[in-house]
Formats: C-alpha cells, structure tokens, sequence
C-alpha cells in the first residue's frame, strides 16, 4: 500500500505543479490581452490621426492649386500691362 500511496502522492504534486504553471499562463494571457488592447487603441489612435492628416493634405492641395491659378491669372495680368506699357513707349 506503501508504493501505492506514494505514487497517489507523487501524482498530486504534479497536478499542484500544474495548476501552478497554468495559473502562470493564465496571467501571461491576461497579461498579454491587457498589452494587445493598449496598443489596439493605440493603433486607433493613429489610425484616427492619420486620417485627420489625410483631410488637411487634401484640403492644403486644394488651396494650392488655387493659388496657382491665381498666379497663373496675376501673370496673365503683368504680361497684358507690359504689353500696353512697350506700346505706349513706342508712341511715346
């Protein structure tokens, strides 16, 4: 009965070991879960940011665009008066 008894004892404090070591992964997991749930927010955070930036390069592009046409107008502009200007020098 001795053998017997040792062996019911010895598989007890395997399973202990055991229970021990999955109460370790379990915190591992928790951990982990805690860390991926930061860094999705984190994630969304700039994903939220990007997408602002996307809206302001969008919007800067326009008025840039703008703002060469107006250019390309106020060229227009001095290059009609530089004409009207040799043309009265001419008569002049």
């Amino acid at each position: 009965m001795q053998g017997f008894e040792r062996r019911v004892q010895g598989l007890e404090r395997r399973v202990q070991g055991l229970e021990r070591r999955v109460q370790g992964l379990e915190r591992r997991v928790q951990g982990l879960e805690r860390r991926v749930q930061g860094l999705e927010r984190r994630v969304q955070g700039l994903e939220r940011r990007v997408q602002g930036l996307e809206r302001r390069v969008q919007g800067l592009e326009r008025r840039v665009q703008g703002l060469e046409r107006r250019v390309q107008g106020l060229e227009r502009r001095v290059q009609g008066l530089e004409r009207r200007v040799q043309g009265l020098e001419r008569r002049v």
